[in-house]
């Protein structure tokens, strides 16, 4: 049986579990009989047991029983090695999930994954590229930076790092100054590909369709 955040069990329900783990029993709700019960514990929590011990927020005899094998995941900050091969697990359940076809990631959307510390580890990570693929074109089968919801640094950090230009609007609302990235970005790829949109949209990752569509609704601005 595995439960999850059990640091945030109450002192009570601590009880009631320390008793099944000692006895190997258990009472049903409104019952009087005890039911025999073989069961093999794995519990999991992100606070410091050893401090909510202390703070007696956590039973020590209870701490004790159940910390028998411990086992110690360390934050995906702390293994951004794995960040790659996380979300490529992740985008083949996703792509069933929203009916996608993304096969890669692209060297400017992992490099923006590696730079977050990603303060809600894997959890976070999953939200983040569920939001992206919701982005991505049904004909798309690369995941690219221009996918990605803001991550708290700037287009124009990540460009310096990718070695393109950046441009970061300073005033606006956020939906402005993200369409106003977005068509920097748009402008800038067409002049380094000399007007040709079939490559400008290769190169960003977009069916020409969707090229034609955001040139169209900057010029209507």
């Amino acid at each position: 049986m595995f439960l999850d955040e059990i640091g945030e069990m109450s002192v009570s329900t601590q009880a009631k579990l320390l008793r099944v783990l000692q006895e190997k029993e258990l009472v049903r709700v409104g019952g009087t009989r005890p039911i025999a019960v073989d069961v093999r514990l794995i519990s999991a929590t992100h606070l410091h047991l050893e401090q909510a011990v202390a703070a007696g927020r956590f039973r020590e005899d209870l701490y004790y029983r159940i910390n028998v094998i411990p086992i110690f995941i360390p934050p995906l900050r702390y293994r951004k090695e794995d960040i790659e091969e996380l979300a490529k697990a992740i985008l083949q359940r996703q792509n069933q999930a929203f009916g996608r076809n993304v096969d890669a990631i692209s060297k400017d959307a992992l490099q923006a994954l590696i730079r977050w510390d990603w303060p809600g580890n894997v959890r976070e990570l999953e939200n983040v590229l569920g939001r992206a693929m919701m982005s991505v074109g049904y004909s798309e089968t690369t995941l690219s930076a221009h996918h990605l919801p803001p991550l708290g640094f700037s287009v124009q950090e990540l460009a310096g790092e990718t070695g393109e230009s950046g441009y970061l609007p300073r005033q606006g609302t956020l939906n402005e100054r993200m369409q106003m990235v977005e068509q920097a970005i748009l402008r800038e790829t067409l002049a380094a590909t000399g007007g040709n949109k079939t490559e400008a949209a290769r190169r960003l990752g977009i069916s020409v369709r969707t090229l034609y569509y955001k040139l169209e609704t900057s010029e209507k601005r």
